[in-house]
C-alpha cells in the first residue's frame, strides 16, 4: 500500500512522526490516526485499545483551545498516556484532504 504524503514526513530525520489526521466543519473537529500510526501504536502496545476516531465539539472556533484538546485527543486515540506517547516521538497534525501539515 503507497504511503501517503503525511506517513513519509519525518523519516530518517530521528524518528518517525505520530501522524494524527484532523478535520474540521462548524460544529467541531474529527481526529484520527494514520494507518501507520495506529500499527505503531498497536506493534507497540499490542494490549491497548485504540479509537478508530475522536470528535471534539465547540460553539465557535474562538472556543477551540487546540494546545489543550491535542494532548487529550492524542490520549483518546492511542490509549496511552503522556510518557507513552512522548516515546513513541513527534505529533504531527495533517489535513487528510490535502495532506498538508496543521497547527
Amino acid at each position: 500500500m503507497q504511503e501517503t504524503q503525511a506517513e513519509l514526513v519525518g523519516k530518517g530525520e530521528g524518528g518517525e512522526p505520530l501522524v494524527v489526521y484532523r478535520s474540521e466543519d462548524l460544529s467541531g473537529a474529527t481526529y484520527a490516526l494514520s494507518r501507520r500510526s495506529r500499527e505503531r501504536v498497536k506493534k507497540r502496545y499490542p494490549d491497548v485499545a485504540t479509537a478508530p476516531r475522536v470528535f471534539v465539539a465547540f460553539e465557535s472556533a474562538a472556543d477551540y483551545g487546540r494546545g489543550f484538546v491535542h494532548h487529550m485527543v492524542v490520549s483518546a486515540l492511542t490509549g496511552l498516556s503522556e510518557d507513552r506517547i512522548k516515546a513513541l516521538g513527534p505529533i504531527e497534525f495533517w489535513d487528510p484532504v490535502t495532506e498538508e501539515q496543521v497547527a
